[in-house]
């Protein structure tokens, strides 16, 4: 997996999507000195949250921060996860889950409130992982005993959660 270069305002951010290290499109706010005469911007830094919309300009997916710093799973993820999202029979207009073990969410009217709703339960429920490799999630109950670790590993760097069943290469835990 391709280091992220983000260290300053982008931190860790890329985009869950296409994978791109940005720039990004980041609804922010920024306080300015308005008087009658008009309004006096320089020096302003704009302010921003992790609740901040969001848009990749390379894919034109958009999220919200969070999403691009890596703390929301994609619908993708979490149904290889076992989670469902189905529509609300009562209301059309809502959209819900359901866990791998078949318990039922409450109705979000967003897609993406649905999902990442669903992506924190993952995370509480589960130890999640992410393939260093291929970028698949597992939870520990899918992830292999590592072979050879000491050969594939150096000495004080992160220490892998399991094997990739998928293609073999290490997994780490992800938030």
């Amino acid at each position: 997996m391709k280091k992220n270069p983000n260290e300053m305002m982008l931190m860790g951010m890329t985009c869950p999507k296409c994978g791109s290290f940005g720039p990004f499109e980041i609804a922010a706010i920024i306080a300015v000195m308005v008087s009658d005469g008009g309004a006096d911007i320089g020096g302003i830094e704009p302010m921003w949250g992790d609740e901040s919309d969001c848009t990749c300009p390379a894919c034109t997916h958009t999220g919200i921060v969070e999403d691009f710093r890596g703390g929301s799973l994609s619908k993708k993820e979490l149904e290889a996860l076992g989670y469902e999202f189905l529509v609300d029979q009562d209301n059309k207009a809502f959209i819900y889950f359901t866990t791998p073990d078949d318990e039922p969410s409450e109705s979000f009217l967003d897609e993406s409130d649905a999902i990442r709703a669903a992506s924190a339960n993952a995370k509480e429920v589960y130890e999640i992982s992410r393939c260093g490799n291929c970028g698949r999630v597992h939870n520990e109950q899918t992830l292999v005993a590592i072979k050879d670790m000491s050969e594939r590993t150096d000495p004080g760097s992160v220490v892998p959660s399991g094997e990739c069943p998928d293609c073999g290469a290490l997994c780490y835990l992800i938030g």
